[in-house]
């Protein structure tokens, strides 16, 4: 399973800073901490986006690393067509090390805490953890098929276990299962300390702001592990770390001047928090509206206008495949 972790991360990272490399967002000048997070961030969004796509065009769960993989080398092939050589990792700054810091910091509680609890929902009897093992186990055994459509609300979290499983076993059991979501939830939880500090930044562009926001969120992180492991909440958690990063990256897009790397990350964000927790339906309406207001104030309507037509035309075209899905969703809400 260490194997299987460690080709995880790569499919993550490797395809993210290819990507991120092409985008502009991970150049020549970039510091360190962008280097780490971008590739992640842009990573967990292209499994998402692969595994959506398979349930239209048929391909085996077990192709997706491959894919993932011809992402990266053709992502890598035509950035070198557009530089002739690829930008190097840069040094880490003082801040870079704090941040650094902050990560082993949530990496050590996430280790105590699992072996404190090496199976957690034994220890609590989580209902919606075995629940949610229940559902990846069913999607592998029938992949073929398109879940539910309230199912469609966990999609993103799902493919990312989905991922792992498929690379470290290949008869994977329910105890596997069980074993590698906790494993695969560990390390997002590791990993969002990264997202933590880029979305601040881009939300209040205050470097201050942003190392705060990760200390909190690092050191305090014993405050909420029993909710998202012991409890089985974890879709939720990775669900609206998507939504934190859509508004991050949806301010972003408002604010900077027109070039490919923005709009590419807002469409990834938005589809990424689409798919992964039911809040974004009632978020993208809110980030539209507050879209339109800000560039109506500013003279800037035409970044305003295009934001909201890519956060409306996922959800119209999510009620034209799933015509039950928001009867769906109200239903779900209702019983929640």
């Amino acid at each position: 399973m260490i194997i299987g972790i460690f080709l995880w991360l790569a499919l993550l990272f490797l395809p993210g800073l290819s990507l991120g490399e092409l985008l502009g967002v991970c150049r020549k000048g970039s510091t360190f901490r962008e280097w780490l997070a971008y590739p992640f961030l842009l990573g967990t969004a292209l499994v998402v986006c692969v595994f959506f796509a398979k349930n239209f065009l048929q391909f085996p769960v077990q192709a997706a690393p491959i894919i993932l993989t011809a992402l990266a080398v053709a992502f890598l092939v035509l950035n070198r067509r557009h530089q002739e050589e690829l930008t190097s990792f840069p040094k880490p700054s003082r801040t870079d090390i704090g941040l650094l810091v902050f990560l082993l910091a949530q990496a050590v509680q996430v280790g105590l805490h699992l072996t404190k609890f090496p199976v957690f929902p034994f220890y609590s009897g989580s209902f919606d953890f075995q629940a949610h093992v229940r559902l990846i186990h069913a999607y592998l055994e029938n992949p073929a098929s398109l879940p539910a459509s309230a199912q469609l609300l966990y999609w993103g979290v799902h493919y990312l276990i989905t991922l792992l499983i498929t690379v470290s076993t290949a008869t994977p059991d329910y105890v596997s299962i069980m074993v590698l979501t906790r494993q695969a939830m560990g390390l997002l939880t590791i990993i969002s300390t990264l997202w933590i500090y880029m979305a601040t930044m881009r939300l209040f562009d205050d470097r201050a702001k942003a190392f705060l926001a990760t200390m909190v969120y690092s050191l305090a992180a014993f405050l909420w592990f029993g909710e998202v492991f012991n409890s089985g909440l974890f879709p939720s958690f990775y669900g609206l770390m998507a939504d934190f990063l859509l508004i991050a990256f949806a301010v972003d897009f408002l604010h900077r001047k027109t070039d490919r790397g923005a709009i590419i990350l807002l469409l990834l964000a938005i589809v990424n928090a689409l798919l992964s927790h039911y809040s974004a339906v009632i978020l993208f309406p809110v980030i539209a509206a507050a879209g339109l207001m800000h560039s109506r104030q500013n003279q800037t309507m035409q970044r305003g206008a295009i934001l909201a037509a890519a956060l409306a035309a996922p959800l119209i075209v999510g009620l034209l495949v799933f015509p039950g899905l928001l009867s769906s969703l109200l239903s779900f809400r209702g019983e929640g």
